[in-house]
């Protein structure tokens, strides 16, 4: 361990929130809050899902070209 970490021992049937536990639970590649967009808090209790991104719905002219948005 580095200087400054801290190691919490916990017994059976206690967990950590995903959100704060030191592991990638969802495989994103970004561990715990504030790093993991899936955390609200440090007490969420799960790194996903992730926030979804917004819906984008193309328009079209009448002759189908593209319209701009």
């Amino acid at each position: 361990m580095a200087s400054g970490d801290i190691l919490v021992t916990v017994g059976p049937g206690v967990s950590l929130a995903q959100c704060s536990d030191g592991t990638d639970n969802d495989a994103d590649g970004m561990t715990d809050y504030p790093a993991d967009p899936g955390c609200q808090s440090a007490q969420d209790a799960t790194e996903s899902p992730n926030p979804a991104l917004p819906a984008v719905h193309p328009t079209f002219k009448k002759d189908c070209e593209r319209a701009d948005t």
